[in-house]
């Protein structure tokens, strides 16, 4: 197994990291994509609310209240039993708690990436994708105001402790050039 994190700000492009990523699996090394809103989601489900109703504003304070009950490493913790499960190529993506990037480095081989975008160029994905509940109407003050919670704010403190950074504000194609090249020079060999 080979396990990677993905660390970035909302809309840098994490996920299509993952996708591509995805594309380049064979039967003997298969890509498993996690992500940790995924893990607050599960959570969220099991009480009753509808996964496509809950806002980020939402899992944030959900993360936030299980650190403060549970401890720190707690949403760590999680992940790193939900990375256990797999085998190939583990993606998790989301890291963004101080705890999370060395629960990933406890893995061997690991490889911590920061995947990143100006600002502005995040703010439109975010709005354009739609993906948790508000983000079509957000306005650009409430985007910069959720870059400063709790959970998004060591983000990119991390990201300096990547082994690779992409800064994601061109197409599609570059970043899959970018990811494609990551993979037979990082990727593909660890697995080996």
């Amino acid at each position: 197994m080979i396990v990677i994190g993905l660390v970035g700000e909302k809309g840098g492009g994490k996920g299509k990291v993952a996708e591509i990523l995805k594309t380049l699996q064979t039967p003997k090394l298969p890509v498993t994509h996690l992500r940790s809103s995924d893990l607050l989601l599960e959570i969220a489900g099991l009480v009753g609310i509808c996964p496509k109703k809950v806002s980020r504003a939402q899992l944030i304070r959900l993360a936030v209240d299980l650190v403060k009950n549970f401890g720190e490493g707690c949403i760590s913790e999680g992940m790193r039993r939900k990375i256990n499960r797999h085998d190939g190529i583990v993606i998790f993506d989301g890291i963004r708690l101080p705890t999370d990037a060395p629960m990933i480095r406890n893995f061997s081989p690991n490889l911590l990436i920061y995947v990143t975008a100006d600002t502005i160029v995040r703010f439109e994905r975010v709005r354009k994708r739609k993906e948790k509940a508000g983000e079509g109407s957000m306005t650009y003050e409430q985007f910069l105001v959720e870059e400063n919670l709790e959970t998004e704010r060591h983000i990119p403190e991390i990201g300096k402790t990547a082994d690779i950074r992409i800064n994601n504000n061109g197409t599609y194609h570059d970043l899959r050039s970018r990811v494609i090249q990551i993979f037979h020079e990082n990727i593909k060999h660890a697995s080996d």
